[in-house]
């Protein structure tokens, strides 16, 4: 484990608080040419549920904020 990690101290955080971090590290990573590759399994999925959005366009869709909101609800 790193030293900034071990600094942090995460098994003190609330997972609300734990979420946020991981948020907040999520948008840190402002380049995204330094972002893992992704796999042909992982391109494919992708790529079935973009052609599945194309078939059901009356079906919801949830932003990543509402999702996170919902996580948060749940865990408090």
């Amino acid at each position: 484990m790193s030293a900034a990690v071990q600094a942090i101290d995460i098994s003190k955080l609330s997972e609300s608080e734990r979420l946020e971090l991981i948020d907040a590290l999520w948008d840190s990573l402002d380049d995204p040419s330094q972002y893992p590759s992704l796999s042909s399994e992982q391109m494919a999925e992708i790529q079935r549920r973009m052609d599945d959005i194309e078939k059901n366009p009356q079906q919801k869709l949830y932003s990543w904020d509402e999702i996170k909101a919902a996580i948060r609800v749940h865990l408090q």
